[in-house]
């Protein structure tokens, strides 16, 4: 069946409830020029997300670590970087603050990460607020959704060592084109994820979708190049496969590994449809989730 939308790519501001919990994610290393080219926005206090592939670049440009191979045992992990990531994220009053992951997680399927924030002794959670509610399950085919983050943007090192931010925020509006309940192929997209519409620069991976109620359902994660007189083709990760990420060796559910489905269980994040989400061990006693969609 084919979809009569409109597709639209505008600039944002303070008038969209997002426009201060997300930023370009930037990587830092005292002997390398400062990375940016993905997006990354806080879901809660001391979280944000963003998309592995993001972080993996990073792995690979400043660190020159193969990352993929270590983890293709199907495991979930933390990495230890050698350098840093940070948000610079606008406050009402003007300024803008930094957000630095201290730790980030995320397993070998799948391209959500996780951020473990730390911020300045300046600034209070709540001065961010409020926070996103999440939608774990992706909207139906043909639903509206807004794609968020921030496009070519970059950063410049003054000669007087002061780092320069030059940033495009943009909103891409579409519709739900397919689902993928489990994965949409076994090598590019093998997790759950859906088609949109939207168009998706670079620069906008780890973004957030957000529905027509404002409620984030995925993050952004792949997009193809078409003809301009083409629908766009983006991909946007659910968000329910992040319940499955390890965050501690702490206990968690039936003596599990503590891990992001604790997180939410907990309501530290907050989420519209949680209760469609179980979890517990497999027969062989592995950990497994069940998804009502």
């Amino acid at each position: 069946m084919s979809l009569e939308t409109t597709t639209g790519f505008e600039s944002i501001s303070w008038s969209h409830p997002l426009y201060g919990l997300m930023a370009p994610l930037i990587a830092a290393h005292k002997n390398v020029q400062e990375r940016m080219h993905g997006t990354a926005f806080v879901i809660a206090p001391e979280f944000a997300f963003t998309a592995k592939h993001v972080v993996i670049d990073y792995l690979k440009e400043i660190q020159n670590e193969d990352i993929e191979q270590k983890i293709a045992d199907g495991g979930h992990h933390s990495i230890k970087m050698t350098f840093f990531m940070f948000l610079m994220v606008p406050l009402k009053d003007g300024r803008r603050v930094a957000l630095t992951a201290k730790k980030t997680y995320f397993s070998s399927t799948g391209d959500i990460a996780i951020l473990h924030l730390a911020k300045p002794s300046d600034i209070e959670w709540s001065d961010l607020a409020p926070y996103p509610l999440l939608r774990l399950i992706p909207p139906d085919p043909e639903a509206y959704i807004e794609a968020l983050g921030y496009p070519n943007s970059s950063t410049i090192r003054r000669p007087d060592g002061v780092v320069e931010l030059h940033t495009w925020p943009r909103i891409s509006t579409g519709t739900v084109r397919e689902i993928h309940k489990k994965r949409r192929d076994s090598l590019l997209l093998n997790y759950p994820c859906f088609r949109v519409n939207a168009r998706l620069d670079g620069g906008m991976s780890g973004g957030p979708v957000v529905d027509s109620d404002g409620r984030v359902c995925g993050i952004v994660s792949r997009s193809y190049d078409l003809n301009k007189d083409e629908e766009p083709i983006g991909y946007a990760a659910s968000l329910w496969h992040s319940a499955g990420i390890v965050m501690s060796d702490l206990p968690g559910l039936a003596n599990d590994k503590l891990r992001f489905f604790d997180i939410l269980r907990r309501g530290n994040v907050h989420s519209c449809d949680f209760h469609k989400i179980t979890a517990g061990l497999d027969r062989t006693g592995r950990f497994a989730l069940h998804v009502e969609q």
